[in-house]
Order: C-alpha cells, then structure tokens, then sequence
C-alpha cells in the first residue's frame, strides 16, 4: 500500500498565466529573494530538476526566457542578478553534479 500526502493550497497569484507567473518571477529574482536563491526562477529550475511538473510550467518557463532574451533559466537568472559567466559557470556546474560532489566538502 502506498500513501500519498499534500497540501492543497489556494492559488494567491491573480491572474494565474505563464505571463503573469513570469513576470512575477523575474521580479522576486531582482529583489533579497533572487540574492538567497529563494526566487521564482531558482524555485523553477529547482522542481524541474526534481522530475516535477505542473500545468503552466513549460509555458512559464518559455515566458522567462522570452521576456529576458536567454535560452536557459540559469541564464535569465544570471542576467537578472548581472551575474559575470564565470560565476554562472559555476552554477551551472552546480545545479548539474549538486548531492554527488559532496563528499569533496570533506575533504578540505
């Protein structure tokens, strides 16, 4: 048997359109949020990495890149943060290899 537990939360962004959620998006990237990594983007690429998705996700995602002329999350969040290449390098690397280079944290 197998159980399965959520939470249904209302939605409390109005309108609720891949447009809407961009813009939205973009905007918490620029402000604290994007400088902790707890912004819209971040949370993106983040339940994209985890297998999740959701309705609007591919559209939302299709509207950052749009509206920040990139071809990557992390570039638009990069762009956002005006962030230099090599330290979205660094991300990038990051993002891909996070959990299986941990053990290197020992090490030093």
């Amino acid at each position: 048997m197998v159980r399965l537990t959520y939470t249904y939360i209302r939605s409390n962004v109005f309108p609720l359109t891949p447009l809407n959620l961009a813009n939205l998006s973009i905007e918490s990237t620029k402000g604290g949020a994007g400088a902790q990594k707890r912004d819209g983007i971040w949370y993106l690429m983040d339940i994209k990495k985890q297998g999740i998705q959701t309705p609007l996700m591919e559209e939302y995602e299709k509207e950052i890149l749009r509206l920040t002329s990139t071809t990557t999350l992390i570039g638009a969040w990069c762009k956002i943060r005006r962030k230099g290449w090599f330290s979205c390098l660094w991300m990038k690397f990051h993002l891909l290899f996070k959990g299986s280079l941990d053990f290197i944290k020992h090490l030093f």
